[in-house]
């Protein structure tokens, strides 16, 4: 379970004040310069049936205030070429929920890409003791360098040689997409401007999201 996003420039039209009281994360993986969801590729089957699970219980359904997709990519690719296909990945998590579950229509859909996400990768490489120099990897993503930079620089650390473990074992982590639910409770005596101040409260690791409502 997850709370640990802040939307921004994400409108509401319901009329009903409301207090973030759950949240749950389903994460899909896309395969390398791929933007469609191939359901053998890692976990992609599990988490359908996880969006099936969720979404098919009328009890959750009608209490669902909004529902969050963002996609990120590796940097092993250019920064240009990397922010049209974490898009396209977007898009494809949207087609994929209107499709599977027509009442979305009345569902609040937020949308954004974070292109890399570095915080991610270098948990990641923390946390994997065979990765080779991981000290000096780590200290080239806390020196939030310039995205391609960035890619570069883990690319000519020691002649490639932690760049081959970290494509082969943890970009394919990084190359995903994320479906957040998040469920409310009437609170009418809450106004929004409240509500978005404890849903703020509540995060941890904010990650930014410029909405694109349907």
């Amino acid at each position: 379970m997850l709370s640990f996003l802040t939307m921004a420039n994400c409108a509401y039209s319901q009329n009903i004040s409301s207090v973030d009281v759950d949240s749950c994360k389903v994460e899909f993986h896309f395969r390398i310069d791929e933007d469609k969801i191939d359901e053998l590729y890692m976990s992609n089957m599990m988490a359908l049936g996880r969006l099936d699970d969720l979404f098919a219980d009328v009890s959750i359904f009608s209490q669902l205030d909004t529902v969050i997709i963002t996609t990120t990519t590796s940097p092993d690719g250019r920064y240009a070429y990397n922010t049209k296909l974490a898009q396209a990945r977007t898009t494809t998590l949207k087609q994929l929920l209107m499709s599977r579950y027509p009442t979305f229509e009345k569902v609040t859909i937020c949308t954004g890409t974070q292109v890399v996400d570095w915080s991610r990768l270098k948990v990641l490489v923390e946390a994997d003791f065979k990765v080779p120099f991981r000290a000096e990897v780590v200290e080239i993503i806390n020196q939030e360098v310039e995205m391609e930079l960035g890619g570069l620089k883990l690319k000519q650390l020691k002649d490639g040689e932690s760049w081959r473990y970290i494509k082969k074992y943890l970009l394919p982590r990084l190359r995903s997409g994320a479906v957040y639910s998040r469920l409310r409770v009437e609170t009418p005596s809450l106004n929004m401007a409240m509500r978005y101040s404890i849903f703020n409260e509540q995060a941890s690791g904010p990650l930014k999201i410029d909405a694109n409502i349907v």
